[in-house]
């Protein structure tokens, strides 16, 4: 998904898999600490 502030489109096809681990990360670990 897009994030505000990135303008560049290479920047965006570069970061938005990083920025998905990095939420997909994020969620994992709510659920292992049962906050989910």
């Amino acid at each position: 998904r897009p994030h505000p502030g990135v303008e560049s489109g290479a920047a965006n096809v570069a970061l938005g898999p990083v920025a998905a681990l990095v939420d997909r990360t994020k969620d994992a670990v709510r659920k292992a600490m049962g906050k989910d």
